[in-house]
């Protein structure tokens, strides 16, 4: 990675991290969306800021990355596929001093092709004015990326954008903030509202992100209704560490009404931790050379090396065995059976792959449409395929 890619987040390196798979995820959702049903997206900056901008041009924002993604989809949706697609853009900000700023943005980017409106509102008591204004025809993408968390991730909060079939969403979930406030009886409704009253009970032992996330993931789940649905709200989370600690500092929690979306979003997560080691790299690279006064002749090239040891998995084996629960038992794996187990497990698809990899070799398991043991793409879920348990 060239580290200077990383200058206008000297000191918030995270920021970057969060940008990459903003940048990575909303790009193909826009060409995917935009080529078959729809042909308007909305996209809403819940928080817009801007906050911490080292550029004047605002270039460093969540919402300045957003409309050069648009952008840059409009055009090649219509110079590759003919396809006249049109995009709306709606920013909430409740300080006056950055709408001021973000309203000046708004009116000198917005065209007839990317309308871009600006309002000055808190968006804790405007979610329903917000979910109101995304239209039924057209696909939306929500960033909810406050700079706290009380009230603003709370499920009842997000409830109107939650119920509509045609809102994805991205939440940052403040995680250093909210494990601080844990344990603080003057922040136990807070936690509540957020978490359930079961709270209490999860974090007996201390607050803990492997027994509150799926909670809170849960919440979200049940909050949107239809659970059992096709169309049910589905939901993973991306930790984005401290850039110098292995520590989790905010968790971007995705929720969509659709298993391609999961499929997708985990494919753009896998590249983002890559994304993520490298800049932690730089950053300690950065920390050494500032020490001894001397440039890495090795360079900022992180090669294969990688920190597995926050990715968000479970057993992924085990989800496997439960699913073929004897001996005999078949399962055809298709696109929604496998965005439905990595969201159960809240793993990665590429550790499902792994996973039945060494259940095949060791011939507990077998793919019965493929003769040869694949090296990549052990099942292919998109052709569907059918895995049989011997053991």
């Amino acid at each position: 990675m060239d580290r200077s890619k990383l200058e206008s987040y000297s000191g918030r390196e995270q920021a970057s991290v969060k940008h990459h798979l903003l940048e990575s995820y909303f790009k193909r959702l826009i060409m995917i969306t935009a080529q078959g049903r729809y042909n308007r997206i909305a996209y809403v900056d819940a928080f817009a800021g801007p906050w911490q901008s080292s550029r004047d041009d605002l270039s460093d924002t969540s919402f300045a990355r957003a409309v050069e993604v648009m952008e840059s989809c409009r055009a090649e949706l219509e110079r590759v596929f003919r396809r006249s697609v049109s995009f709306r853009a709606l920013f909430v900000e409740r300080n006056p001093t950055s709408y001021a700023r973000l309203q000046t943005f708004a009116q000198q980017r917005s065209t007839t092709q990317l309308q871009i409106t600006a309002i000055n509102e808190d968006f804790a008591e405007s979610a329903e004015s917000v979910a109101a204004w995304i239209r039924d025809e057209e696909m939306a993408f929500v960033l909810v990326d406050p700079t706290g968390w009380k009230d603003v991730v709370f499920p009842a909060t997000l409830a109107p954008l939650l119920r509509k079939p045609n809102v994805e969403m991205l939440i940052n979930f403040m995680w250093n903030f909210i494990s601080l406030a844990a344990g603080h009886a003057n922040q136990l409704k807070n936690l509540q509202s957020t978490f359930g009253d079961e709270y209490q009970s999860i974090v007996k032992d201390g607050a803990k992100s492997g027994l509150l996330m799926p909670t809170y993931l849960r919440r979200l789940r049940e909050t949107a209704g239809r659970t059992n649905s096709r169309s049910r709200l589905r939901a993973a989370y991306f930790p984005v560490e401290f850039p110098n600690k292995k520590r989790v500092y905010y968790y971007l929690t995705y929720v969509t009404h659709h298993y391609k979306g999961m499929i997708v979003f985990l494919e753009e997560s896998e590249k983002a931790f890559k994304y993520q080691d490298e800049v932690k790299f730089i950053v300690k690279q950065q920390r050494r050379e500032v020490a001894s006064g001397m440039t890495d002749i090795f360079g900022d090239d992180l090669g294969d090396q990688t920190d597995e040891k926050f990715r968000p998995m479970t057993d992924a084996r085990s989800l496997w065995l439960e699913a073929l629960p004897k001996a005999g038992a078949e399962l055809l794996v298709d696109e929604e059976k496998i965005a439905n187990m990595a969201e159960k497990g809240n793993c990665l698809i590429s550790s499902l792959q792994d996973a039945l990899r060494d259940l095949i070799s060791d011939r507990t398991m077998q793919n019965l449409s493929s003769a040869k043991l694949r090296p990549k793409n052990v099942v292919d879920f998109k052709k569907g395929e059918t895995i049989r348990r011997f053991v």
